[in-house]
């Protein structure tokens, strides 16, 4: 086995220097084996008589080219049919909501409630702000003109009735809208 040792020159005393390829500790000139690793350094040529040899250039075989071979073509199959894919909706029971619980919400909680729990917020407000004027003005005109506000008794309750229907078509609405799309309505889908 032949070891490269690495030699390095030290500038103070110019000796030069051995270092075991295995483990890398340096060596003493007269070394026959390292003392770290035990790795014999017989065989290795002498540090006076080192003459490195010329780079020989390694031969290459001439390139051979390879003929041209045509690409084995795939046979015809008929036009490319495009995978059918049915699409079926998954249907969005979580998201319906009860036309029952609207009126409910309209009659014993607030009037207008119904409508925001639909999703017509808007609408909700209206009823709600339109019937608790029309109520207060009921109150003011009984108290000042008692014999007018009787007329107003089948107005506010006319009121609030329509307030309850309107709920439940509200909501309504709002479940075919789910049913045929697929997905809640939003403000934009003018539903």
């Amino acid at each position: 086995m032949f070891m490269i040792l690495i030699m390095q020159k030290e500038k103070s005393n110019k000796v030069y220097k051995m270092f075991c390829n295995s483990c890398g500790s340096k060596l003493k000139e007269s070394d026959k084996f390292c003392e770290n690793c035990g790795a014999s350094i017989e065989g290795t040529p002498e540090v006076d008589n080192f003459q490195q040899q010329p780079y020989q250039q390694p031969q290459q075989q001439p390139y051979q080219q390879q003929p041209y071979q045509q690409p084995q073509q795939q046979q015809y199959s008929g036009p490319y049919q495009q995978p059918t894919v049915v699409y079926q909706p998954s249907p969005i029971y979580s998201q319906r909501k009860s036309p029952g619980l609207a009126v409910v919400l309209s009659i014993f909680v607030l009037l207008g409630s119904g409508q925001m729990y639909g999703g017509k917020v808007g609408r909700g407000f209206g009823f709600l702000f339109g019937v608790f004027g029309i109520t207060i003005f009921f109150i003011v005109s009984f108290v000042l003109w008692w014999t007018v506000a009787w007329y107003l008794i089948p107005v506010v309750a006319g009121l609030q009735i329509w307030c309850h229907i309107d709920a439940y078509r509200v909501t309504e609405k709002y479940n075919r809208f789910l049913h045929t799309h697929n997905r809640p309505p939003t403000n934009l889908d003018n539903w």
